[in-house]
Protein backbone atom coordinates (compact mmCIF):
# COMPACT_ATOMS: atom_id res chain seq x y z
CA UNK A 1 0.00 0.00 0.00
CA UNK A 2 1.37 3.39 -0.97
CA UNK A 3 -0.17 6.66 0.10
CA UNK A 4 -0.39 9.18 -2.71
CA UNK A 5 2.35 11.33 -1.27
CA UNK A 6 5.90 10.50 -0.43
CA UNK A 7 7.91 10.74 2.75
CA UNK A 8 11.49 11.18 1.67
CA UNK A 9 12.49 12.53 5.08
CA UNK A 10 11.36 10.98 8.32
CA UNK A 11 13.15 13.58 10.39
CA UNK A 12 10.82 16.21 11.83
CA UNK A 13 13.67 18.63 12.20
CA UNK A 14 14.52 19.21 8.54
CA UNK A 15 12.42 22.33 8.05
CA UNK A 16 12.25 23.62 11.61
CA UNK A 17 13.75 27.08 12.05
CA UNK A 18 15.45 26.91 8.67
CA UNK A 19 14.86 29.28 5.80
CA UNK A 20 13.39 27.07 3.11
CA UNK A 21 11.30 27.49 -0.02
CA UNK A 22 9.12 24.48 -0.74
CA UNK A 23 7.01 24.11 -3.85
CA UNK A 24 4.91 21.31 -5.27
CA UNK A 25 2.41 20.72 -8.01
CA UNK A 26 -0.31 18.13 -8.43
CA UNK A 27 -0.55 15.95 -11.49
CA UNK A 28 -3.87 17.53 -12.37
CA UNK A 29 -2.51 21.03 -12.19
CA UNK A 30 0.97 21.06 -13.70
CA UNK A 31 1.05 24.81 -14.17
CA UNK A 32 -0.42 25.86 -10.80
CA UNK A 33 2.27 26.32 -8.22
CA UNK A 34 2.24 27.46 -4.62
CA UNK A 35 5.11 28.27 -2.39
CA UNK A 36 5.70 29.05 1.18
CA UNK A 37 8.62 30.41 3.05
CA UNK A 38 9.31 29.43 6.61
CA UNK A 39 11.31 32.31 7.96
CA UNK A 40 13.68 31.57 10.77
CA UNK A 41 12.88 33.48 13.92
CA UNK A 42 15.18 34.89 16.56
CA UNK A 43 18.72 33.68 17.11
CA UNK A 44 19.00 30.93 14.49
CA UNK A 45 22.76 30.76 14.96
CA UNK A 46 22.26 29.89 18.60
CA UNK A 47 20.64 26.64 17.57
CA UNK A 48 23.18 25.50 14.97
CA UNK A 49 24.25 22.62 17.14
CA UNK A 50 20.75 21.78 18.35
CA UNK A 51 19.43 18.34 17.52
CA UNK A 52 16.61 19.91 15.51
CA UNK A 53 19.05 21.54 13.09
CA UNK A 54 21.04 19.19 10.91
CA UNK A 55 21.71 18.26 7.30
CA UNK A 56 18.79 16.57 5.60
CA UNK A 57 19.04 13.42 3.52
CA UNK A 58 19.38 15.34 0.29
CA UNK A 59 22.52 16.98 1.59
CA UNK A 60 21.05 20.46 1.92
CA UNK A 61 22.05 22.32 5.01
CA UNK A 62 19.53 24.28 7.09
CA UNK A 63 18.98 27.78 5.84
CA UNK A 64 19.69 26.89 2.20
CA UNK A 65 17.32 24.03 1.42
CA UNK A 66 15.01 24.03 -1.56
CA UNK A 67 12.75 21.03 -2.10
CA UNK A 68 10.47 20.32 -5.05
CA UNK A 69 8.06 17.40 -4.96
CA UNK A 70 5.15 16.19 -7.02
CA UNK A 71 2.02 15.24 -5.15
CA UNK A 72 3.94 15.71 -1.90
CA UNK A 73 2.97 17.43 1.30
CA UNK A 74 6.40 18.59 2.44
CA UNK A 75 7.72 15.06 2.65
CA UNK A 76 5.06 14.12 5.18
CA UNK A 77 6.72 15.89 8.09
CA UNK A 78 4.79 17.46 10.93
CA UNK A 79 5.50 20.87 9.43
CA UNK A 80 2.20 20.04 7.69
CA UNK A 81 2.60 22.70 4.99
CA UNK A 82 0.62 25.34 6.77
CA UNK A 83 0.63 27.82 3.91
CA UNK A 84 0.62 25.48 0.90
CA UNK A 85 -2.73 25.65 -0.85
CA UNK A 86 -4.17 22.50 -2.39
CA UNK A 87 -5.71 22.92 -5.83
CA UNK A 88 -9.08 21.46 -4.87
CA UNK A 89 -9.63 23.01 -1.44
CA UNK A 90 -10.68 26.62 -1.03
CA UNK A 91 -8.00 28.69 0.64
CA UNK A 92 -9.04 32.31 0.34
CA UNK A 93 -11.76 33.91 2.44
CA UNK A 94 -12.90 37.30 3.50
CA UNK A 95 -14.23 38.14 6.93
CA UNK A 96 -17.73 38.07 5.47
CA UNK A 97 -17.15 34.59 4.04
CA UNK A 98 -15.47 33.17 7.12
CA UNK A 99 -18.23 30.95 8.43
CA UNK A 100 -18.51 27.28 9.18
CA UNK A 101 -22.11 27.05 7.92
CA UNK A 102 -23.01 25.99 11.46
CA UNK A 103 -26.71 25.81 10.73
CA UNK A 104 -27.03 22.13 9.98
CA UNK A 105 -28.84 19.38 11.85
CA UNK A 106 -28.60 19.05 15.67
CA UNK A 107 -25.22 17.97 16.98
CA UNK A 108 -24.36 14.40 17.75
CA UNK A 109 -21.23 12.71 18.95
CA UNK A 110 -19.75 10.28 16.41
CA UNK A 111 -20.39 6.62 17.07
CA UNK A 112 -17.04 5.75 15.46
CA UNK A 113 -18.60 3.01 13.36
CA UNK A 114 -17.12 4.60 10.25
CA UNK A 115 -13.58 4.41 11.54
CA UNK A 116 -13.24 0.75 10.58
CA UNK A 117 -13.96 1.63 6.96
CA UNK A 118 -10.71 3.53 6.73
CA UNK A 119 -8.92 0.22 6.56
CA UNK A 120 -10.77 -0.76 3.42
CA UNK A 121 -10.33 -0.01 -0.28
CA UNK A 122 -7.23 1.90 -1.28
CA UNK A 123 -8.98 3.41 -4.26
CA UNK A 124 -11.71 4.87 -2.04
CA UNK A 125 -9.18 7.11 -0.32
CA UNK A 126 -6.98 8.23 -3.17
CA UNK A 127 -4.39 5.55 -2.47
CA UNK A 128 -2.31 4.27 -5.34
CA UNK A 129 -0.39 1.00 -5.33
CA UNK A 130 1.52 1.76 -8.52
CA UNK A 131 1.98 5.51 -8.82
CA UNK A 132 3.22 6.98 -5.55
CA UNK A 133 3.59 10.43 -7.06
CA UNK A 134 0.03 10.62 -8.38
CA UNK A 135 -2.02 13.20 -6.55
CA UNK A 136 -5.08 11.91 -4.67
CA UNK A 137 -8.37 12.57 -6.43
CA UNK A 138 -11.09 11.77 -3.88
CA UNK A 139 -12.07 14.14 -1.11
CA UNK A 140 -10.77 11.70 1.47
CA UNK A 141 -7.47 11.40 -0.36
CA UNK A 142 -7.07 15.14 -0.63
CA UNK A 143 -7.69 15.52 3.09
CA UNK A 144 -5.21 12.77 3.89
CA UNK A 145 -2.62 14.58 1.82
CA UNK A 146 -2.83 17.48 4.28
CA UNK A 147 -1.67 15.35 7.18
CA UNK A 148 1.81 14.12 8.10
CA UNK A 149 2.85 10.53 7.72
CA UNK A 150 2.66 10.05 11.49
CA UNK A 151 -1.08 10.71 11.24
CA UNK A 152 -1.88 8.97 7.96
CA UNK A 153 -0.37 5.61 8.87
CA UNK A 154 -2.64 4.96 11.87
CA UNK A 155 -5.64 6.29 9.93
CA UNK A 156 -5.11 3.65 7.25
CA UNK A 157 -3.71 0.81 9.30
CA UNK A 158 -5.20 1.10 12.81
CA UNK A 159 -8.98 1.56 12.62
CA UNK A 160 -9.29 1.82 16.40
CA UNK A 161 -6.64 4.51 16.71
CA UNK A 162 -7.45 8.03 17.84
CA UNK A 163 -6.33 9.30 14.44
CA UNK A 164 -8.72 6.98 12.57
CA UNK A 165 -11.62 7.96 14.80
CA UNK A 166 -10.79 11.64 14.38
CA UNK A 167 -10.61 11.25 10.60
CA UNK A 168 -14.02 9.53 10.49
CA UNK A 169 -15.43 12.38 12.56
CA UNK A 170 -13.77 14.94 10.27
CA UNK A 171 -15.36 13.43 7.16
CA UNK A 172 -18.73 13.65 8.85
CA UNK A 173 -17.94 17.18 10.01
CA UNK A 174 -17.22 18.26 6.45
CA UNK A 175 -20.70 17.12 5.46
CA UNK A 176 -22.01 19.75 7.88
CA UNK A 177 -19.49 22.55 7.53
CA UNK A 178 -17.55 24.38 4.88
CA UNK A 179 -14.00 24.55 6.20
CA UNK A 180 -12.46 27.26 4.03
CA UNK A 181 -8.75 26.59 4.54
CA UNK A 182 -6.37 23.71 4.99
CA UNK A 183 -5.36 25.14 8.35
CA UNK A 184 -8.96 24.88 9.55
CA UNK A 185 -9.12 21.25 8.46
CA UNK A 186 -5.91 20.44 10.32
CA UNK A 187 -7.15 22.31 13.37
CA UNK A 188 -10.40 20.34 13.59
CA UNK A 189 -8.51 17.09 13.01
CA UNK A 190 -5.90 17.88 15.67
CA UNK A 191 -8.50 18.73 18.30
CA UNK A 192 -10.57 15.66 17.48
CA UNK A 193 -7.47 13.46 17.76
CA UNK A 194 -6.72 14.96 21.17
CA UNK A 195 -10.28 14.16 22.23
CA UNK A 196 -10.08 10.51 21.23
CA UNK A 197 -6.52 9.94 22.48
CA UNK A 198 -7.36 11.22 25.98
CA UNK A 199 -10.74 9.49 26.50
CA UNK A 200 -12.79 12.57 25.75
CA UNK A 201 -16.08 10.84 26.57
CA UNK A 202 -14.83 10.53 30.18
CA UNK A 203 -13.70 14.14 30.57
CA UNK A 204 -15.16 16.07 33.47
CA UNK A 205 -16.52 18.47 30.89
CA UNK A 206 -16.50 18.04 27.13
CA UNK A 207 -19.03 20.75 26.36
CA UNK A 208 -19.24 21.49 22.62
CA UNK A 209 -16.33 19.17 21.79
CA UNK A 210 -16.98 17.45 18.44
CA UNK A 211 -20.17 19.47 18.07
CA UNK A 212 -20.46 20.14 14.34
CA UNK A 213 -22.28 23.40 14.96
CA UNK A 214 -19.59 24.97 17.12
CA UNK A 215 -16.29 26.52 16.09
CA UNK A 216 -13.33 24.72 17.67
CA UNK A 217 -12.27 27.84 19.54
CA UNK A 218 -15.46 27.61 21.61
CA UNK A 219 -15.11 23.99 22.62
CA UNK A 220 -14.77 23.67 26.39
CA UNK A 221 -11.70 25.19 28.05
CA UNK A 222 -11.26 25.19 31.83
CA UNK A 223 -10.97 28.95 31.91
CA UNK A 224 -11.73 29.35 35.62
CA UNK A 225 -9.02 26.93 36.70
CA UNK A 226 -6.50 28.50 34.34
CA UNK A 227 -7.40 31.92 35.70
CA UNK A 228 -6.93 30.97 39.35
CA UNK A 229 -4.44 28.13 39.46
CA UNK A 230 -2.47 27.90 36.27
CA UNK A 231 -0.89 30.21 33.75
CA UNK A 232 -2.58 33.44 34.78
CA UNK A 233 -1.08 33.26 38.27
CA UNK A 234 2.33 33.66 36.70
CA UNK A 235 1.51 35.36 33.43
CA UNK A 236 -1.12 38.03 34.15
CA UNK A 237 -2.93 39.53 31.23
CA UNK A 238 -3.13 36.67 28.79
CA UNK A 239 -6.82 36.14 29.56
CA UNK A 240 -7.77 39.57 28.21
CA UNK A 241 -8.24 38.35 24.65
CA UNK A 242 -10.03 35.13 25.54
CA UNK A 243 -13.60 34.79 24.32
CA UNK A 244 -15.51 32.45 26.66
CA UNK A 245 -18.17 30.02 25.42
CA UNK A 246 -21.65 31.50 25.10
CA UNK A 247 -25.12 30.03 24.94
CA UNK A 248 -26.32 29.62 22.26
CA UNK A 249 -23.01 28.81 20.58
CA UNK A 250 -21.75 31.46 18.18
CA UNK A 251 -22.26 30.69 14.51
CA UNK A 252 -19.55 32.93 13.09
CA UNK A 253 -15.76 33.03 13.36
CA UNK A 254 -13.24 35.80 13.11
CA UNK A 255 -11.27 36.36 9.93
CA UNK A 256 -8.32 34.18 10.95
CA UNK A 257 -10.17 31.46 12.89
CA UNK A 258 -7.08 30.54 14.85
CA UNK A 259 -7.19 28.37 17.96
CA UNK A 260 -5.07 30.26 20.47
CA UNK A 261 -5.68 28.94 24.00
CA UNK A 262 -6.00 25.32 25.06
CA UNK A 263 -6.71 24.88 28.76
CA UNK A 264 -7.82 21.44 29.91
CA UNK A 265 -6.60 21.45 33.50
CA UNK A 266 -8.26 19.17 36.03
CA UNK A 267 -10.52 17.63 33.40
CA UNK A 268 -9.79 13.89 33.76
CA UNK A 269 -7.80 13.50 30.57
CA UNK A 270 -6.71 9.85 30.49
CA UNK A 271 -4.30 8.57 27.87
CA UNK A 272 -1.66 10.53 25.99
CA UNK A 273 -1.09 13.78 24.16
CA UNK A 274 -1.04 12.94 20.44
CA UNK A 275 1.56 14.32 18.07
CA UNK A 276 -1.28 15.95 16.15
CA UNK A 277 -1.55 18.43 19.01
CA UNK A 278 1.55 20.10 17.63
CA UNK A 279 -0.27 20.89 14.39
CA UNK A 280 -1.95 23.70 16.37
CA UNK A 281 0.91 26.04 15.59
CA UNK A 282 -1.00 29.29 16.34
CA UNK A 283 -1.38 28.28 20.02
CA UNK A 284 -0.44 31.03 22.45
CA UNK A 285 -1.12 29.23 25.73
CA UNK A 286 -1.51 25.55 26.59
CA UNK A 287 -2.22 24.04 30.00
CA UNK A 288 -2.81 20.39 30.99
CA UNK A 289 -2.51 20.39 34.77
CA UNK A 290 -3.85 17.72 37.12
CA UNK A 291 -4.89 15.02 34.67
CA UNK A 292 -3.86 11.38 34.14
CA UNK A 293 -1.81 11.67 31.00
CA UNK A 294 0.99 9.26 30.17
CA UNK A 295 4.12 9.63 28.08
CA UNK A 296 6.61 12.44 27.73
CA UNK A 297 6.43 15.88 26.16
CA UNK A 298 7.32 15.26 22.52
CA UNK A 299 10.16 17.03 20.76
CA UNK A 300 7.50 18.25 18.33
CA UNK A 301 6.65 20.93 20.90
CA UNK A 302 9.36 22.91 19.10
CA UNK A 303 6.84 23.64 16.35
CA UNK A 304 4.66 25.75 18.66
CA UNK A 305 6.76 28.86 18.16
CA UNK A 306 3.88 31.22 18.97
CA UNK A 307 3.54 29.72 22.44
CA UNK A 308 3.82 32.19 25.31
CA UNK A 309 2.56 30.03 28.18
CA UNK A 310 3.00 26.27 28.72
CA UNK A 311 1.85 24.47 31.86
CA UNK A 312 2.02 20.69 32.33
CA UNK A 313 1.43 19.82 35.97
CA UNK A 314 0.72 16.70 37.99
CA UNK A 315 0.70 14.26 35.10
CA UNK A 316 2.78 11.09 34.97
CA UNK A 317 4.55 12.17 31.82
CA UNK A 318 8.10 11.31 32.74
CA UNK A 319 10.92 11.36 30.25
CA UNK A 320 13.40 14.11 29.62
CA UNK A 321 12.50 17.75 29.26
CA UNK A 322 12.83 18.25 25.50
CA UNK A 323 15.65 20.49 24.36
CA UNK A 324 13.31 21.78 21.64
CA UNK A 325 11.63 23.97 24.25
CA UNK A 326 14.54 26.27 23.57
CA UNK A 327 13.00 27.03 20.17
CA UNK A 328 9.98 28.69 21.79
CA UNK A 329 11.56 32.11 22.00
CA UNK A 330 8.19 33.81 22.65
CA UNK A 331 7.67 31.77 25.81
CA UNK A 332 6.97 33.85 28.90
CA UNK A 333 5.77 31.19 31.33
CA UNK A 334 6.92 27.58 31.66
CA UNK A 335 5.50 25.32 34.36
CA UNK A 336 6.60 21.67 34.58
CA UNK A 337 5.49 20.29 37.93
CA UNK A 338 5.10 16.78 39.28
CA UNK A 339 5.68 15.06 35.94
CA UNK A 340 8.51 12.72 37.01
CA UNK A 341 10.92 14.22 34.48
CA UNK A 342 14.43 12.82 34.43
CA UNK A 343 17.84 13.79 33.12
CA UNK A 344 19.48 17.19 33.15
CA UNK A 345 17.85 20.57 32.85
CA UNK A 346 18.40 21.42 29.18
CA UNK A 347 20.71 24.36 28.65
CA UNK A 348 18.52 25.33 25.68
CA UNK A 349 16.11 26.87 28.18
CA UNK A 350 18.65 29.67 28.50
CA UNK A 351 17.60 30.83 25.02
CA UNK A 352 14.18 31.85 26.38
CA UNK A 353 15.15 35.40 27.23
CA UNK A 354 11.52 36.61 27.22
CA UNK A 355 10.76 34.32 30.16
CA UNK A 356 8.83 35.85 33.03
CA UNK A 357 8.16 32.68 35.01
CA UNK A 358 10.26 29.53 35.18
CA UNK A 359 8.67 26.95 37.44
CA UNK A 360 10.06 23.41 37.56
CA UNK A 361 9.08 21.50 40.67
CA UNK A 362 8.57 18.04 42.14
CA UNK A 363 10.74 16.29 39.59
CA UNK A 364 13.30 14.59 41.88
CA UNK A 365 14.86 12.55 39.07
CA UNK A 366 16.19 15.70 37.43
CA UNK A 367 19.70 16.93 38.08
CA UNK A 368 21.84 19.90 37.18
CA UNK A 369 22.68 23.33 38.55
CA UNK A 370 21.12 26.77 38.78
CA UNK A 371 22.75 28.60 35.88
CA UNK A 372 24.38 31.97 36.46
CA UNK A 373 23.07 32.97 33.00
CA UNK A 374 19.61 33.36 34.51
CA UNK A 375 20.95 36.67 35.76
CA UNK A 376 20.60 37.94 32.18
CA UNK A 377 16.84 37.37 32.21
CA UNK A 378 15.80 40.86 33.22
CA UNK A 379 12.08 40.14 32.79
CA UNK A 380 11.98 37.19 35.18
CA UNK A 381 9.44 37.45 37.97
CA UNK A 382 9.37 33.89 39.27
CA UNK A 383 12.20 31.38 39.59
CA UNK A 384 11.04 28.13 41.17
CA UNK A 385 13.23 25.02 41.33
CA UNK A 386 11.51 22.89 43.95
CA UNK A 387 12.57 19.29 44.64
CA UNK A 388 14.62 18.91 41.47
CA UNK A 389 17.80 17.40 42.93
CA UNK A 390 19.90 20.40 41.88
CA UNK A 391 23.48 20.77 43.09
CA UNK A 392 26.07 23.54 43.15
CA UNK A 393 25.66 27.01 44.60
CA UNK A 394 23.12 29.80 44.33
CA UNK A 395 24.68 32.07 41.69
CA UNK A 396 25.21 35.64 42.80
CA UNK A 397 23.93 36.80 39.39
CA UNK A 398 20.39 36.09 40.58
CA UNK A 399 20.79 39.11 42.81
CA UNK A 400 20.82 41.34 39.73
CA UNK A 401 17.32 40.43 38.47
CA UNK A 402 15.51 43.49 39.78
CA UNK A 403 12.16 42.29 38.41
CA UNK A 404 12.26 39.11 40.51
CA UNK A 405 9.29 38.56 42.85
CA UNK A 406 9.63 34.90 43.80
CA UNK A 407 12.89 33.04 44.38
CA UNK A 408 12.22 29.45 45.43
CA UNK A 409 15.08 26.94 45.53
CA UNK A 410 13.77 24.39 48.03
CA UNK A 411 14.44 20.68 48.63
CA UNK A 412 17.54 20.46 46.48
CA UNK A 413 21.19 19.78 47.31
CA UNK A 414 22.52 23.30 47.02
CA UNK A 415 25.66 24.23 48.93
CA UNK A 416 27.64 27.38 49.69
CA UNK A 417 26.41 30.66 51.11
CA UNK A 418 23.42 32.88 50.40
CA UNK A 419 24.66 35.47 47.87
CA UNK A 420 23.92 39.21 48.12
CA UNK A 421 20.28 39.75 47.18
CA UNK A 422 19.80 43.33 48.35
CA UNK A 423 19.09 44.63 44.81
CA UNK A 424 15.91 42.55 44.62
CA UNK A 425 13.67 45.37 45.76
CA UNK A 426 10.55 43.68 44.32
CA UNK A 427 11.15 40.30 45.96
CA UNK A 428 8.06 39.04 47.78
CA UNK A 429 8.94 35.44 48.57
CA UNK A 430 12.35 33.98 49.44
CA UNK A 431 12.55 30.27 50.10
CA UNK A 432 15.60 28.00 50.10
CA UNK A 433 14.80 25.49 52.81
CA UNK A 434 16.06 21.90 52.93
CA UNK A 435 19.42 22.38 51.24
CA UNK A 436 22.99 22.33 52.55
CA UNK A 437 23.56 26.08 52.71
CA UNK A 438 26.26 27.33 55.06
CA UNK A 439 27.54 30.67 56.34
CA UNK A 440 25.52 33.34 58.07
CA UNK A 441 22.11 34.83 57.42
CA UNK A 442 23.14 37.94 55.42
CA UNK A 443 22.28 41.16 57.18
CA UNK A 444 21.47 42.77 53.82
CA UNK A 445 18.35 40.59 53.63
CA UNK A 446 16.91 43.35 55.79
CA UNK A 447 16.98 45.58 52.69
CA UNK A 448 14.32 43.42 50.99
CA UNK A 449 11.56 45.58 52.36
CA UNK A 450 8.89 44.15 50.01
CA UNK A 451 9.41 40.65 51.38
CA UNK A 452 6.31 38.91 52.75
CA UNK A 453 7.84 35.50 53.58
CA UNK A 454 11.32 34.13 54.31
CA UNK A 455 11.90 30.37 54.61
CA UNK A 456 15.50 29.27 55.16
CA UNK A 457 14.96 26.36 57.54
CA UNK A 458 16.69 22.96 57.46
CA UNK A 459 20.10 24.17 56.29
CA UNK A 460 23.47 24.55 58.02
CA UNK A 461 23.42 28.31 58.52
CA UNK A 462 25.45 29.58 61.45
CA UNK A 463 26.20 32.81 63.31
CA UNK A 464 23.70 35.22 64.83
CA UNK A 465 20.24 36.31 63.81
CA UNK A 466 20.80 39.76 62.24
CA UNK A 467 18.85 42.57 63.86
CA UNK A 468 18.31 44.04 60.35
CA UNK A 469 15.51 41.50 59.89
CA UNK A 470 13.42 43.92 61.93
CA UNK A 471 13.29 46.19 58.85
CA UNK A 472 11.08 43.68 57.01
CA UNK A 473 7.87 45.32 58.14
CA UNK A 474 5.92 43.89 55.17
CA UNK A 475 6.74 40.38 56.34
CA UNK A 476 3.15 39.26 56.88
CA UNK A 477 3.34 35.52 56.28
CA UNK A 478 6.20 33.66 57.90
CA UNK A 479 9.79 33.82 59.12
CA UNK A 480 11.19 30.30 59.31
CA UNK A 481 14.82 29.72 60.27
CA UNK A 482 14.51 26.58 62.38
CA UNK A 483 16.85 23.59 62.27
CA UNK A 484 20.01 25.53 61.45
CA UNK A 485 23.17 26.11 63.49
CA UNK A 486 22.32 29.65 64.57
CA UNK A 487 23.28 30.84 68.04
CA UNK A 488 22.97 33.91 70.24
CA UNK A 489 19.80 35.69 71.27
CA UNK A 490 16.59 36.59 69.48
CA UNK A 491 16.83 40.25 68.39
CA UNK A 492 14.28 42.52 70.01
CA UNK A 493 13.84 44.19 66.59
CA UNK A 494 11.70 41.24 65.50
CA UNK A 495 8.95 42.86 67.54
CA UNK A 496 8.66 45.45 64.76
CA UNK A 497 7.21 42.79 62.45
CA UNK A 498 3.66 43.55 63.53
CA UNK A 499 1.96 41.74 60.62
CA UNK A 500 3.91 38.50 60.99
CA UNK A 501 1.72 35.40 61.30
CA UNK A 502 4.34 32.75 62.06
CA UNK A 503 7.88 32.65 63.48
CA UNK A 504 9.80 29.37 63.72
CA UNK A 505 13.18 29.45 65.48
CA UNK A 506 13.37 26.03 67.12
CA UNK A 507 16.04 23.34 66.75
CA UNK A 508 19.00 25.76 67.14
CA UNK A 509 21.47 26.99 69.76
CA UNK A 510 19.65 30.20 70.66
CA UNK A 511 20.01 31.48 74.20
CA UNK A 512 18.38 34.09 76.37
CA UNK A 513 14.71 34.87 76.78
CA UNK A 514 11.96 35.49 74.26
CA UNK A 515 11.82 39.28 73.76
CA UNK A 516 8.67 40.86 75.14
CA UNK A 517 8.55 42.98 71.98
CA UNK A 518 7.30 39.93 70.07
CA UNK A 519 4.05 40.44 71.92
CA UNK A 520 3.44 43.46 69.69
CA UNK A 521 3.12 41.15 66.68
CA UNK A 522 -0.59 40.66 67.26
CA UNK A 523 -1.06 38.43 64.20
CA UNK A 524 1.18 35.68 65.58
Amino acid sequence: MVVAYNNNNNEMERLVRSKCTVSFETSSQQHSKASTTTQATNDDDAYTNNSMMHMDESGATPGTCATTTTGDIVSGSLVAAEHIHHSNIATTTTEEECTDDLTAEPPRKPDNKDAAGLHGSQEAYGISSSSPSEAPTSLEGRILSLFPKESVEPILEEPDSAQAKAFAWLLEDMNHNHLPTEDRIRQRFALATLYFSSSGDLWTSNQYWLDHRVHGRDWYNNRDFAAKNSISTIYPGFLKEFHPPTDPPPTRCNAESKYLNLWLDQNNLVGSLPLELYLLTPLVTMSFGYNKLQGSIASHVGYLTSLEGLSVKRNTNGGKIPTELGLLTNLRALMLAGNDHEGTLPTELLQLTNMMTLLIMNNPRLHGTVSSELGLFQRLRWIVFDNCNLTGTIPQELGQIESLEWLVLVSNKLTGTIPPLDHLSNLLFLSAWSNYLTGSVPSNLGDLTSLTAMKLENNQLSGYLPSELGQLTDLNLTLELQNNLLSGTIPTELGLLRALKEVSLHGMNLTGSIPSELGLATSL
